[in-house]
């Protein structure tokens, strides 16, 4: 008997991917929102687009599985009476589970606005409802420092995201 709880117990303790198979693509999200510094009032609407390579065990006929994803988010907000725009290189983690997903994100960037050049490091995360196979909707936040004129600040990013993503082959 001891055994078989044994077996048991090593066949839960395992991940399954009966459903998934290594499997590679391409990502695009174009989405509106805002910006905000950590000074009080300092808000500002904005806009972000990211094109990316996705890869992971996957089922991309009932969109099961994990991803990684790296590529570019370029992101253009008003804040504090200037137009900044942030270039960033973005890696995302993430899980999608038939029509919803969610995903972690870490984004490092120069960011431009007016006669200062600075950098900005975000961390955030977001969800997402799939309405079609290749498409959805999605939430995202994230906030972190950003160095601009040799001073140090802080900045919340938000929006609402369009995306397709699709594995570089058909989908069945």
């Amino acid at each position: 008997m001891r055994k078989v709880l044994a077996l048991l117990a090593c066949l839960v303790a395992t991940p399954s991917f009966a459903m998934t198979d290594p499997m590679a693509g391409v990502l695009f999200t174009l989405g509106g929102g805002g910006a905000a510094g950590i000074a009080p009032g300092a808000f500002g609407p904005g806009w972000d687009a990211s094109a990316m390579v996705w890869w992971g065990r996957y089922d991309d006929v009932y969109a099961i599985g994990r991803f990684n994803a790296l590529g570019v988010t370029a992101r253009q907000s008003w804040l504090d009476g200037t137009l900044r725009t942030v270039p960033a290189l973005e890696y995302r983690r993430g899980n999608d589970v038939v029509v919803v997903g969610y995903h972690g994100f870490v984004s490092v960037g120069p960011t431009f606005g007016g006669e200062s050049v600075g950098v900005e490091a975000l961390i955030g995360g977001g969800v997402k409802y799939r309405f079609a196979p290749r498409w959805g909707v999605g939430l995202r936040a994230g906030a972190g420092p950003v160095y601009e004129d040799g001073v140090v600040s802080g900045r919340i990013v938000f929006g609402l995201a369009f995306e397709f993503a699709t594995p570089f082959r058909s989908i069945d």
